[in-house]
């Protein structure tokens, strides 16, 4: 997504997702919301069926491929030379795909001009929600990176292009 004075490059994704999610609390009434990479597709009828299960917390949850513990990345893209919170990284979603509670977002919004901005998007949300003791439900078995193999219950695909993208969606 575009966004309006968002520069699109790497380390400014924390900055690009912050102002979506001010703008999505600002304007939309909805119990979760999700992240994904522009990479990735949606399979929108397996992730209505998680989320209308009735089996995800309605507030304070983050759902999707989360890693703990991960070791700080000191050379690279994905380098954080700036990362003094802890040993290792706090527990964050990979934006292959994620789902956040409209309260996570909510306090997110409020807390805007107090969070810190690391190159990681994915990392700086981690690092946001942290104080909020929230239900980290690890869903990596449904979500599938390319090229490994799809199941019928992927609710998230990441690693595609265009041609892809209508492939998928034409097989559903």
């Amino acid at each position: 997504t575009i966004l309006h004075g968002v520069e699109e490059v790497y380390e400014k994704l924390s900055r690009k997702v912050l102002q979506a999610f001010s703008w999505v609390a600002n304007h939309i009434d909805a119990v979760y919301i999700l992240e994904t990479d522009d990479d990735c597709y949606v399979v929108m009828k397996t992730l209505y069926e998680i989320i209308s299960s009735g089996s995800l917390p309605t507030t304070k949850l983050m759902f999707g491929p989360i890693q703990v513990s991960a070791p700080i990345h000191t050379i690279g893209k994905w380098a954080e030379f700036g990362w003094y919170l802890c040993d290792v990284y706090l527990p964050y979603a990979l934006g292959v795909g994620y789902i956040i509670t409209q309260d996570v977002v909510k306090y997110i919004r409020r807390n805007k001009h107090l969070l810190t901005h690391y190159n990681n998007d994915d990392l700086s949300v981690g690092a946001w929600v942290a104080p909020l003791n929230l239900t980290y439900i690890i869903d990596n078995d449904r979500v599938t990176i390319l090229p490994n193999p799809c199941t019928p219950s992927t609710w998230v695909i990441h690693g595609c292009d265009y041609e892809l993208f209508m492939k998928i969606h034409q097989s559903l």
